[in-house]
């Protein structure tokens, strides 16, 4: 199975693979360690999902699509690449996970298919800047499509960033801010990373409710 073209640098698209396929030799024991992020975390802490649809886009290592799994979703993850595929379904079969409350496929954000109020929660981690010119437009669509009462989880970067060689569609705190105006927001942050010497990043993260 091969991974799907996307607009991303494929240099890009091989660091990511690389990562999945490192961790793909870890121990079983390891594997099945789910350490989701902290958006998430925060959302199981305040909510009740057991029961709810829940999508992620650009699932990576599958963490936090298992973590909604075993909080009593039913999860549909999917990423563009063909070793994030193969560590999910393998952390799956080691999870003992039911197929018919989770699903993972090779799909790319730019135009994966979903309907308006098919999904109590859709989470984005640190993808969606990815589709760069698109990236304003696919937040907004997945704000509108969400279920009324239903939960938008998100993490991204923000300035300061090092240059890229293909520029980074920041989304920023006003942006989400002015689409996001009439939500209830249970968290919404910002920090600065020092990732490397000479590499701080902004990040900026929220977990939202869409009025009824």
């Amino acid at each position: 199975m091969k991974s799907i073209e996307t607009e991303t640098p494929g240099k890009w698209m091989e660091g990511w693979s690389n990562l999945y396929r490192q961790q793909s030799e870890l121990s079983d024991d390891e594997l099945r360690k789910i350490q989701p992020s902290n958006p998430v975390q925060l959302l199981l802490r305040f909510t009740d999902i057991d029961g709810l649809k829940a999508l992620e886009f650009a699932s990576g290592n599958g963490d936090n699509a298992f973590a909604l799994y075993e909080a009593g979703c039913h999860v549909t993850g999917f990423d563009a690449s063909a070793d994030s595929l193969a560590l999910m379904k393998y952390k799956a079969d080691l999870l003992g996970v039911d197929p018919e409350r989770f699903s993972v496929s090779l799909a790319d954000m730019a135009d994966f298919p979903f309907e308006a109020n098919e999904y109590d929660i859709i989470l984005t981690n640190q993808c969606l800047q990815y589709l760069f010119d698109r990236a304003i437009a696919k937040f907004t669509e997945i704000a509108e499509k969400i279920k009324p009462g239903g939960w938008f989880v998100y993490s991204g970067n923000i300035l300061p960033h090092k240059p890229t060689e293909k520029p980074i569609r920041f989304i920023t705190a006003e942006e989400i801010q002015t689409i996001l105006s009439d939500w209830e927001f249970i968290s919404f942050g910002t920090d600065r990373i020092l990732i490397c010497e000479g590499d701080l990043r902004g990040f900026i993260h929220f977990v939202a409710r869409k009025p009824e």
